[in-house]
């Protein structure tokens, strides 16, 4: 039996299998929600050096081989999530009790009459 990937072909003098290869793949779209930016941002990011080439151009646009994708993220710090190189994230100040964030309290006056 036949997996779905794979399809058999006869012929008298030989048999021939071929297995389709699917990897995942990416659209400009998929690139918004993967790295958290919006539409414009992506068009920078795939258009400066060193983003992974398109591996087809569609009606709908280029398309990306999700695992170049992760790999040009992983090699310039562009996290997905993340638009951002990463860098250390300087310590939040320390806040006094003074200073710290008090709850509002309500209070509806109602007559005395």
């Amino acid at each position: 039996m036949t997996s779905p990937a794979q399809t058999t072909s006869a012929s008298p003098t030989s048999q021939v299998t071929s297995v389709a290869v699917v990897q995942e793949l990416v659209g400009a779209r998929e690139l918004e929600v993967l790295f958290g930016v919006g539409r414009q941002r992506v068009q920078q990011l795939v258009s400066k050096p060193g983003f992974p080439a398109p591996v087809a151009r569609l009606a709908m646009g280029k398309i990306w081989a999700t695992a170049d994708v992760l790999t040009w993220s992983a090699t310039t710090g562009r996290k997905p999530g993340n638009d951002a190189i990463t860098a250390p994230t300087p310590p939040a100040p320390p806040t006094s009790p003074d200073r710290a964030p008090r709850a509002r309290l309500r209070c509806r006056l109602s007559s005395g009459q």
